[in-house]
């Protein structure tokens, strides 16, 4: 599940880091740090999922535009980003093309509750920096089992997160069945860009198809602090982040 649950972005268009000093507006940057909280006693039935192999992830995506209409239209490439923070030291990310710089596990990145990595790139001499504080997994309850093709309803109005990821993980048949992560930059910026804080998610009954064991998982989101950001268009840009807390449920006929 994590493979998909942690692959936040996908972003299209050309554009080059030369060609930035040729522009009038800052750099947009909009950001996922993600972790996963497995508890030991699920990790069994995990063991062969592929999706779990990361318990760590982090996508920055860059462009330059004034317009978030046009984000998908103008990607900042060539550029060279280091995470820095107590809990990973120093990383430098991946430039994937098309505007996206990734981290995860294999680069050695941990998620650590309450770290506060800081992202630096620099764009045309001028240095950018991204803050953003890792925040706990929510707790919430699931029922121990419920009939198929009926939806679940995740309560999170104890807490105050500006948006939610959620996803469904069939462990028999080894293979997502849903998730709720937006696929481009314009549903990126939507879902960095809430008015009000979530208090409920619901995974749809398509999600619990079949009669088998699932694994839910749920992150609440917290935005980052635009005050803290440097050299990027704070009123476009956003950084969110979250630990996804998972948990079984029985799916009967």
């Amino acid at each position: 599940m994590l493979r998909l649950v942690l692959s936040a972005f996908l972003l299209s268009g050309c554009g080059r880091l030369d060609a930035v000093s040729d522009l009038a507006d800052p750099v947009v940057a909009q950001g996922l740090y993600l972790g996963l909280d497995v508890p030991e006693s699920y990790q069994d039935d995990l063991a062969e999922a592929e999706d779990f192999q990361f318990a760590a992830l982090c996508n920055v995506f860059l462009a330059y535009v004034a317009d978030p209409s046009e984000l998908a239209d103008a990607p900042v490439e060539g550029a060279t980003l280091t995470l820095r923070s107590p809990a990973n030291g120093s990383l430098t990310f991946r430039d994937e093309g098309a505007g996206k710089y990734a981290l995860d596990s294999s680069d050695g990145l941990v998620y650590e509750v309450g770290d506060t990595p800081i992202i630096t790139f620099t764009i045309d001499g001028a240095e950018a920096r991204l803050e953003v504080l890792a925040p706990e997994a929510p707790d919430f309850e699931l029922p121990g089992s419920f009939k198929r093709e009926n939806s679940l309803s995740i309560d999170l109005s104890d807490y105050d997160y500006q948006n939610a990821v959620a996803a469904a993980y069939d462990v028999d048949r080894g293979r997502m069945t849903w998730d709720n992560l937006p696929e481009g930059v314009d549903e990126v910026y939507t879902f960095t860009h809430t008015e009000a804080s979530v208090e409920s998610l619901e995974i749809p009954a398509e999600a619990f198809l079949r009669k088998s064991t699932y694994v839910v998982g749920v992150a609440g989101m917290e935005v980052a602090d635009p005050l803290s950001f440097e050299g990027v268009n704070t009123s476009i840009s956003a950084f969110l982040a979250g630990r996804l807390a998972v948990g079984l449920v029985v799916v009967t006929e």
